[in-house]
């Protein structure tokens, strides 16, 4: 149960950033209109934002157990939108990148909160009580 928020945020996440790339993309490569910038960048900020809530002690461990995700999103959205099926590089090329990207040490420690006691945040706000300051979160 603890694995479904983070999923689900990777998900959200993932439909984020590819929507926002594409919007680029139809304005640079197939001449859209440049009025498609404004819904693109709004989409990178929330998918960088969504990202962010992951509960992960390391911004490179939340990145590393997206990564399968993106790549699976990203064949779906070729799929869906573009109306594209993938090569013979795209699908097998992905499959062991997703299987490793799920098999991926940092899945085990999305589960690690930073109220966790091995939490490197629970440690920084121990040593600042332990000294009797405040820390800005």
């Amino acid at each position: 149960m603890v694995a479904l928020k983070p999923l689900a945020l990777f998900l959200l996440a993932a439909i984020l950033e590819v929507f926002g790339c594409y919007v680029f993309w139809s304005w640079l490569r197939l001449e859209r209109s440049p009025w498609l910038i404004v819904p693109g960048v709004l989409s990178l900020v929330f998918f960088a934002l969504t990202l962010a809530h992951v509960d992960a002690p390391f911004a490179g461990r939340a990145y590393a157990a997206y990564g399968g995700i993106y790549i699976a999103s990203a064949l779906l959205w070729l799929l869906a939108v573009e109306r594209v099926t993938p090569g013979p590089v795209g699908s097998p090329g992905s499959g062991p990148l997703r299987r490793g990207s799920a098999r991926h040490p940092s899945w085990a420690s999305l589960r690690i909160s930073p109220s966790h006691p091995r939490s490197r945040a629970s440690a920084l706000f121990r040593r600042a009580r332990r000294e009797n300051r405040t820390m800005a979160v």
